[in-house]
């Protein structure tokens, strides 16, 4: 009986087993989707260049005596990984941008996690009226799997899959 024993308790004190979990996985803890919600965006349609969100949320007049408003809201689809290489869990969130017209603009987000601070340090568009399907991090890199409009699709009816996968560069 004792032989069957020991072994199951030598490798449950391997797999549980170890110190506590040290102040640096809490830093180090990947975004969350309410910490995202309220982050600090660049975007050329906000004034001064930035959007700081309240729950996915940002909304500014056009003009100051403009009827229209810019609306940009977070999409429902994230993803967190290391972008960066220092350990750190980052997140790509995509940004809806409503401007008063027809179009409906994507961007993808690259936000650093910065010993905690959310940081966008690069934006990039993706398309007008599109469709995210998929989006994740994976070794360092972006991957995004989306409907983009093909030949002869109407802009509100993307046909064309597209995979696109994009890495942090600097600040690009």
């Amino acid at each position: 009986v004792w032989a069957w024993v020991v072994p199951f308790l030598v490798a449950g004190c391997v797999h549980y087993g170890g110190p506590p979990p040290s102040t640096d996985a809490i830093t180090h803890a990947p975004p969350s989707r309410e910490a995202l919600a309220d982050a600090e965006y660049l975007s050329e349609f906000a004034s001064g260049g930035k959007a700081r969100l309240k729950d996915g949320s940002y909304r500014e007049k056009a003009t100051p005596e403009s009827a229209i408003d810019i609306v940009i809201t977070l999409h429902e689809r994230y993803a967190c990984g290391d972008l960066d290489g220092d350990g750190s869990d980052d997140a790509a969130v995509i940004l809806v941008v409503r401007s008063g017209g027809s179009g409906t603009f994507y961007y993808l987000c690259a936000v650093l996690n910065e010993e905690g601070a959310l940081v966008n340090v690069a934006t990039l568009f993706l398309g007008d009226r599109i469709l995210i399907r998929d989006l994740l991090i994976q070794s360092g890199q972006i991957k995004i799997d989306m409907l983009v409009q093909g030949p002869g699709d109407p802009m509100v009816k993307p046909t064309r899959e597209a995979h696109r996968t994009y890495y942090l560069a600097g600040n690009r």
